[in-house]
This record gives structure tokens, sequence and C-alpha cells, in this order.
């Protein structure tokens, strides 16, 4: 960890800065690294693995005030997403569920893409929800 008034390199359990003296608290990282451990208790599944680590060095170094964007965004459950695919795919449901419009009303009035669309989303519905919900994110703590 680093002395926030000095930037010297300390052991994480000091209590005090060896070179300045300052004392030590929990630092900005460690609180944020708290908070986001919270967030993804309550959100992991729903966002892309290869795009985990990424989120996780965004979110750490996040201002206060947009943590509050960051929960106040409504993610779609990859799960639910599935489901609705399996049932009312062929009608585009799915699509809508995930807010892509056009693919859900180009999917109706092609009865799911003849069929064959409807099937290939089965495999591809989870993680097109768990991109939406990482595109989301970022636009939320970015914007």
């Amino acid at each position: 960890m680093k002395c926030p008034n000095c930037g010297q390199n300390i052991a994480d359990d000091c209590k005090f800065c060896p070179q300045c003296g300052t004392a030590l608290y929990r630092t900005y990282e460690n609180y944020n690294s708290d908070r986001m451990n919270m967030f993804f208790m309550s959100h992991n599944d729903k966002f892309p693995d290869e795009q985990m680590p990424m989120i996780r060095e965004r979110l750490l170094y996040l201002d206060d005030n947009k943590w509050s964007a960051a929960y106040a965004v409504q993610y779609k459950d990859p799960l639910i997403a599935l489901l609705i695919s399996l049932f009312a795919g062929e009608f585009g449901v799915d699509r809508f569920y995930l807010g892509q419009n056009t693919l859900g009303l180009i999917k109706l009035f092609t009865c799911g893409g003849f069929g064959v669309w409807a099937i290939i989303d089965l495999f591809l519905i989870m993680k097109a929800a768990r991109e939406e919900n990482a595109n989301k994110l970022l636009q939320a703590i970015e914007g």
C-alpha cells in the first residue's frame, strides 16, 4: 500500500508511515475494494468473464459519486434471457428484453430468422446479456 501523504510504499499492516509519520487508515483502493467485492457478490454472474479484470480495475478507482450510478443500472439476468429465448425466441422477445429493439423487430418479422436465428440465439443469448450489462455499467460509470 502507499502512503496517501508522501507516496512511500509501505506494508499493509503499518499504522503509521515510516517516512513521514502520517497515520494510515483504510486507503481509497481498500475502501473501493470492499465496495467492489460487495457489488460482485450480487452481480457476479451478470458480466462476461473475459471483461471481469477490466471491470474490476475500473471499479477499484471509481469515485464515490459514481458508485450510485453503478448500482442504479438495471442489469439483465442471463438466465432469464435464456428462458425467454427458449419459450419466445422466435418472436424476438429475448432481444426486446435486452433492449435490442431493432434486432427484436427483425427477429419478430422473420419468425426468428425462419427458425434458424432462434436456435442459434439459444446458445448466444446469455453472452449477449452479459455483454449488454457490461456496456451499461461502463456507460454509467464513465458518463
